[in-house]
């Protein structure tokens, strides 16, 4: 999970006068990003102490900082092989003997309704293209 917080400052800006002809919305000031904190943390465990930064460029090293947060934990994280724990016995006997799924509890032995209507309708067109 990341936690951000920016923090922006009201800028004036110059405006038109309104007129009655044609509608219009008047804008008199803007939002401008100064600096930014993060925090990556896990469950239960922080990653890493907050990041921080302030400056006129705060969007653009949030964004790149993210991006390099991001490409690390898929690295660290989802990038690594582990080894999966072999099964016992136990564990390998109710995997034989399963019959629904364990999440959704649908019969193993039944396709999902998206995957029928995907088969049928790849049928359909290759008997189409066989005419």
């Amino acid at each position: 999970m990341i936690y951000a917080d920016f923090e922006c400052m009201l800028q004036k800006i110059q405006t038109c006068q309104p007129s009655d002809e044609a509608p219009y919305t008047n804008t008199y000031q803007k939002h401008v990003s100064n600096n930014f904190v993060y925090h990556v943390k896990y469950s239960n465990e922080n990653y890493k102490p907050p990041v921080e930064y302030s400056g006129e460029d705060a969007p653009k090293v949030f964004y790149q900082k993210l991006k390099e947060e991001a490409l690390h934990i898929a690295e660290e994280y989802y990038d690594k092989v582990v080894p999966m724990i072999p099964l016992t016995e136990q564990e390998k006997i109710e995997f034989k003997t399963q019959n629904n799924c364990h999440i959704c509890e649908r019969s193993l032995n039944v396709l999902p309704p998206l995957l029928v209507q995907k088969l049928v309708t790849k049928k359909n067109k290759s008997n189409i293209t066989q005419l």
